[in-house]
């Protein structure tokens, strides 16, 4: 990546971050994950999907937490 490139990336806003950050997680594929994922990655995917299906109502919609982190982005 050029200085310039990333100079300019810099210069986003927090909104225009987040959404290419997702842009570019959304562009790997699996060949390109780097690796296999940690043992313990796994082992707390488990406990969380374990804690999910022990207290389903438990949850925030990813539409209330994504409004949080914007505001958060902004202040």
């Amino acid at each position: 990546m050029t200085v310039t490139a990333k100079q300019a990336l810099l210069r986003l806003s927090p909104e225009e971050k987040l959404r290419l950050i997702g842009e570019l997680w959304d562009s790997l594929t699996p060949a390109q994950d780097h690796g296999a994922i940690p043992g313990w990655h796994r082992q707390v995917v488990r406990k969380r999907l374990a804690d999910h299906k022990r207290h389903p109502h438990d949850t925030v919609p990813w539409s209330k937490v994504k409004r949080e982190l914007m505001k958060r982005a902004k202040a």
